[in-house]
């Protein structure tokens, strides 16, 4: 296991300003996925609400006519109105569960107190399945403890380190043959520790060390040519949490690469 400060050199008033941006624009890359998950739901309201009308309007013939139509015909186009009302009920809830995951996020972000690592954690792993690669190819297990000593560092900048690493996590595991992800988090001694472990395109020899490098990038060539990479993600993550003493390191575990953080209570 590595970890290496290699931030000290770092001028607060970079480290701050990086980190606003960071928080603008980690979410960033999930906008389509974002717009993907609510885009499906609309539309399924949109054409319901045109079939409702369409059956109110033969519910009210059928009801108000001369008594002719057999009363077999007019259940049938009651049940059917209120299955399609069932259905735009089910498509609004779940409208209503992606804008609930994503407040509860920002209630957490500015939660000026001490954080429930696992809230946070699960809040976001809810707005980060809106990766539709994640979504649909990646298996994911949470080992979360119970009970974890809350933690002192703000969650506004916790989010970006950990998107970083959920990205880093991603990249690796888009070629790999085996797609899991296993994020854990438990309880040591004066600290919480946060691992998220990956089956995907491991580490070279060394590189433990060396991707907490500025601009260092040993992603393979498959990795580059999907999405840009340079080589600063985990340099930012140590110099995001390194004013509140929190260990970040890389390792490689097995067929696992296992990127943690300890977090003193």
């Amino acid at each position: 296991m590595y970890q290496k400060d290699q931030t000290q050199h770092l001028d607060p008033r970079w480290r701050n300003l990086m980190l606003e941006r960071e928080m603008q624009s980690c979410y960033g890359g999930f906008i389509q996925g974002l717009i993907h998950n609510i885009n499906g739901p609309l539309q399924n309201i949109s054409m319901l609400v045109e079939l409702i009308q369409t059956g109110l309007a033969r519910l009210d013939r059928v009801t108000t006519g001369d008594g002719s139509v057999p009363a077999e015909e007019k259940n049938r186009v009651l049940e059917r109105e209120k299955q399609r009302l069932q259905k735009l009920v089910e498509q609004v809830g779940m409208l209503d569960g992606i804008l609930r995951d994503l407040r509860m996020l920002h209630e957490i972000e500015r939660n000026p107190g001490e954080v429930d690592l696992n809230l946070l954690v699960l809040s976001l792993v809810q707005t980060l399945q809106c990766d539709l690669f994640f979504k649909h190819h990646v298996q994911l297990e949470l080992r979360l403890a119970k009970d974890l000593p809350r933690i002192s560092v703000p969650a506004r900048h916790l989010i970006p380190p950990l998107v970083h690493l959920f990205r880093n996590a991603m990249s690796a595991l888009r070629e790999a043959p085996e797609k899991r992800l296993t994020i854990e988090s438990r309880a040591e001694a004066g600290a919480v520790r946060l691992a998220l472990r990956d089956t995907g395109c491991g580490l070279k020899v060394g590189e433990e060390e060396r991707c907490f490098e500025p601009f260092y990038c040993g992603w393979p060539e498959a990795a580059r040519e999907s999405e840009a990479h340079h080589g600063i993600g985990l340099f930012l993550v140590s110099a995001f949490l390194e004013p509140y003493a929190t260990k970040v390191a890389l390792r490689t575990h097995g067929r696992e690469t296992v990127a943690s953080l300890e977090i003193p209570t």
